[in-house]
């Protein structure tokens, strides 16, 4: 609101000049040198940080940019990057939908482009190894996965078993996904207003490993099917898991937010997202200790 009153103060101070040729120099002047610093101030480190230029910048425009106009197939977006599809809406209305559980793997009866920004660069790998390079493009961070039509059921023989349930308005919803790894996305369609309490299980295949589960909100728990029960509030929980161990691992979260949660494998070259074929979608034997409770 404050914009409207800056140009209006400084066309009164340019109108109290003495009319003639200072009048006629002043406002180039003033102009020139606004526009100046308008313009370096947007190039500029300050006008961008870092926190921005995930979801703006060179990499998302040639994100967007590689998905071919119009749109033949579906395009599946990571939370954020809708908002660069707004001008295609004519054209590619119905074939853009926000990342969730239903459309995470394809349904093979369209191609479908998926798109990630910059946060989500730790599963670029994850995506080469179970599809190949020629599917995955990088663009500095952003990064795209192209699945042609056909049948990928297959996909589903591994990953975890997801489930959310919410205490008010009251439901709960059960599917699979290929990786921990949220940063918002559950089911379509459902919102919550109490407390929420996304669980994922799986049965471990891979090699003994350590692992790493981090977090922004909400309380925690890990239990494993040995008995172990780990509950942590400091945003990170370590753990070691055997070949054969079915994890369990739970979020609450009190509040209505999004359910921001990652798992990795702890490597000595550093943290990584444990590979396709390390986990398995399995049932939880036994109630899992963190669970809804009356508020």
């Amino acid at each position: 609101m404050a914009y409207p009153f800056i140009s209006l103060a400084a066309a009164y101070a340019l109108e109290r000049l003495p009319r003639g040729e200072w009048r006629r120099i002043a406002p180039v002047v003033f102009v020139g040198s606004a526009a100046l610093a308008s313009v370096r101030f947007y190039f500029s480190e300050d006008f961008w940080p870092p926190q921005s230029r995930s979801v703006s910048g060179e990499g998302v425009t040639q994100l967007v940019e590689s998905v071919p106009y119009p749109l033949r197939g579906t395009a599946v977006v990571a939370p954020g990057l809708g908002y660069f599809f707004a001008v295609r809406e004519r054209t590619d209305r119905g074939r853009v939908a926000p990342l969730d559980v239903r459309n995470w793997w394809p349904d093979g009866q369209n191609e479908s482009w998926y798109l990630f920004t910059a946060h989500w660069q730790p599963l670029e790998a994850f995506y080469r190894s179970i599809l190949g390079e020629r599917r995955v493009r990088s663009f500095g961070g952003p990064f795209s996965v192209y699945v042609e039509r056909g049948d990928w059921s297959w996909l589903r023989e591994y990953g975890w078993r997801y489930e959310a349930q919410c205490a008010q308005p009251e439901w709960q919803e059960s599917g699979q996904v290929p990786v921990l790894f949220h940063i918002g996305q559950t089911f379509p369609g459902r919102w919550c207003s109490g407390r929420l309490v996304h669980r994922w299980t799986a049965q471990w295949m891979g090699d003994r490993s350590s692992l790493r589960l981090k977090w922004e909100h909400g309380e925690a728990l890990v239990a494993l099917s040995r008995g172990t029960v780990l509950a942590n509030e400091r945003k990170q929980i370590d753990f070691e898991v055997q070949r054969g161990e079915v994890i369990s691992i739970s979020l609450v979260l009190p509040k209505p937010t999004a359910a921001i949660v990652f798992l990795f494998r702890r490597l000595p070259s550093g943290e990584m997202a444990p590979e396709w074929t390390a986990v398995r979608p399995h049932e939880w034997a036994e109630p899992v200790a963190c669970t809804l409770a009356p508020d």
